[in-house]
């Protein structure tokens, strides 16, 4: 990095619009392809119940408890949760693909400070192990600093928990981001409350929140690179 002061930026994210326009034509492709088979169910449904009272395939089958209509209908709803369910684990592996970008830039810039100032082993997430090697540094001035934190939590809970949180974990902080993305309408919880405790599911009905995602962590990344400007 022996570039003077009046060439070029350096820049630790210089691949990152090849590598964000592929996450988000996948992201983009992946979906219509459910949308459109929400679609077709739903076209089917509405056949399946225009289908009039007096008609045959409503009568019950000899030798079955259904009728032919019956089956038909318990098909679609197999059918309906089988997309529903789908998209969710999609969406799921769509944050996890997501932290996994940002965390590989993170992760460049991270090696490249332990590397320029022979530093030797350091604890904590790359944000706090790159203000332990600039200082003073204050990551906490870009504008999605908080949204970053608050994916991560999501993600952690996805990969360790699949989804899944309870009232008396005992990572409140976890619980607590999470719950500030659902405040802000872009997530949802599936809550099943027991005798003790609530179960929490995540549940992201919305394209919205994996698009909204991308963009801040892209604008996160953006403001670090120009950050360290002076430091690299």
């Amino acid at each position: 990095y022996n570039m003077s002061r009046s060439s070029k930026k350096i820049s630790m994210i210089q691949f990152i619009d090849f590598e964000l326009m592929l996450l988000r034509d996948y992201v983009n492709y992946v979906e219509e392809y459910f949308t459109s088979k929400a679609k077709e169910l739903d076209v089917k449904f509405k056949n399946l119940q225009a289908i009039a009272e007096d008609d045959p395939s409503r009568d019950q089958l000899e030798n079955y408890h259904q009728s032919c209509y019956e089956v038909m209908l318990d098909n679609l709803i197999d059918d309906n949760f089988y997309i529903e369910e789908f998209t969710q684990r999609f969406r799921y592996s769509l944050i996890i693909q997501t932290y996994s970008f940002a965390e590989k830039y993170l992760s460049k810039i991270t090696d490249h400070f332990i590397k320029k100032k022979d530093a030797g082993k350091l604890n904590g997430n790359y944000l706090e192990k790159i203000e332990k090697l600039i200082n003073p540094i204050d990551f906490k001035k870009c504008q999605h600093y908080y949204y970053m934190i608050y994916f991560t939590d999501l993600r952690n809970c996805i990969v360790h928990n699949e989804g899944v949180l309870y009232s008396d974990m005992k990572n409140t902080k976890r619980l607590e981001g999470i719950k500030k993305l659902k405040k802000l309408g872009l997530i949802d919880f599936k809550e099943t409350k027991g005798l003790k405790r609530i179960r929490y599911e995540v549940i992201i009905d919305k394209k919205l929140f994996i698009d909204e995602s991308i963009d801040k962590i892209e604008c996160f990344l953006r403001e670090i690179d120009e950050l360290l400007q002076a430091q690299y």
